[in-house]
């Protein structure tokens, strides 16, 4: 073996050593500032729904239809106040959540609360919502079950060059929740 070939294989090993060092701490990183992140938006959402659940005109209402148009008529103005980018998200129905979330758990803990779901550093405002809370306001539309896609991409390339049929088109709306 060549001493200039020797040298390569001795570098290629090196830097493959190297490179698995240096994207561990950038993997070690991103999941690091990604609980951060992840934490610090939650608690911001728990802090929205404990400041309403404090607020003597909520206090004084006696609860059911009164509290609930209250949550929404906040919602309403605070995403009105919002700067533009920091509008996205904050529909009513997710400050009604963020309620839900401050007087299901009064004390946040954001470690508990991991471990309840059991998902450690992958706790997020999404998997809160999903596991945790109770169901949607009453106003809110249901949710229709994800489609089949790749039923529909069957379907979609069995018909490519022939003639669309009522029978596909059907077949299709189906599968959408759209019949």
């Amino acid at each position: 073996m060549s001493p200039r070939r020797s040298m390569r294989s001795t570098m290629s090993d090196l830097n493959a050593q190297q490179m698995d060092v240096l994207v561990g701490e950038c993997k070690d990183a991103i999941v690091e500032t990604s609980f951060i992140s992840h934490s610090e938006d939650i608690r911001g959402r728990w802090c929205v729904g404990d400041a309403i659940l404090r607020d003597p005109q909520y206090v004084k209402l006696s609860g059911g239809r009164g509290r609930k148009s209250f949550i929404q008529e906040v919602g309403g103005h605070l995403k009105e106040r919002l700067p533009g980018s920091q509008q996205r998200g904050w529909s009513r129905s997710e400050v009604y959540r963020c309620v839900q979330f401050a007087a299901k758990f009064p004390d946040l803990d954001l470690d508990a609360l991991a471990d309840l779901l059991g998902v450690g550093k992958a706790l997020t405002w999404t998997a809160i919502k999903r596991y945790v809370l109770p169901d949607k306001p009453a106003e809110a539309a249901p949710r229709k079950p994800a489609a089949d896609r790749k039923a529909i991409a069957a379907i979609s390339l069995e018909a490519v060059g022939t003639t669309w049929t009522q029978e596909a088109h059907e077949t299709v709306m189906t599968l959408l929740g759209l019949d």
